[in-house]
């Protein structure tokens, strides 16, 4: 992976060239997805997951190499920047809307959050996973997704390219844009703020002029 992750975070505008072991990489996503989603699952509106059972079972044969096919999943991936020097255009309740950049804070979270979620999309469950820089979408049912969900990875290898268009047109931007939103002073618990002040215990010049400073000082305030 080493010709994909290090590349895209060195120069957004390379030409990525992949092979067979992207797809593996994408199935080995969404079977960890699966078996957490499985193990800890709430209720939610839209997944049944009984619906996880078959997928599991075809992605545990690919991974253990019992087939070399996947079964008919489909496995997508879009390349993600902060994407600052883009006008994103958007259809809204009132006509259309410009913007610098992607909306709110979700720039910043493409290439900094993490993100693993089983949703249903268009009357289809897929899992979603979300590194610093990539998006990987796998469709476990039904197969055969029409729409936008980034490329699909072949199991021939391919290339890959940085496209804003790919993401502004995605069927997740709304459902990525609402997850962005979740960080915020109200939602993040003082677990978590614990947690990011371990992490940046090393590093203190760099945490005190930080997003994330400034975000854990108005999480502290609401406390008082």
């Amino acid at each position: 992976m080493e010709t994909i992750f290090r590349p895209h975070h060195q120069d957004k505008n390379a030409v990525l060239t992949y092979d067979a072991d992207l797809l593996y990489f994408a199935a080995s996503l969404a079977f960890r997805v699966i078996v957490l989603e499985k193990a800890w699952h709430t209720s939610r509106a839209g997944v049944d997951f009984r619906d996880f059972d078959v997928p599991l079972k075809y992605l545990q044969r690919f991974l253990l190499g019992l087939t070399r096919s996947s079964d008919g999943l489909e496995h997508y991936i879009t390349l993600t920047s902060s994407m600052e020097d883009i006008i994103s255009v958007y259809h809204t309740s009132d006509g259309m809307r410009m913007e610098q950049g992607l909306p709110g804070s979700l720039g910043f979270d493409l290439m900094r959050g993490f993100d693993s979620v089983a949703l249903p999309l268009k009357g289809h469950l897929v899992t979603f996973v979300k590194l610093p820089g990539f998006l990987f979408v796998t469709v476990l049912k039904p197969r055969r997704y029409h729409g936008s969900l980034g490329t699909r990875i072949s199991s021939l290898g391919g290339t890959l390219t940085l496209d804003p268009d790919q993401l502004l047109n995605s069927d997740l931007l709304g459902f990525l844009e609402a997850r962005s939103r979740r960080l915020d002073a109200i939602a993040m618990s003082e677990a978590q703020a614990a947690k990011v002040e371990q992490m940046i215990e090393n590093n203190p010049e760099r945490w005190k002029d930080s997003a994330s400073a400034r975000l854990l000082h108005l999480l502290k305030r609401s406390d008082r």
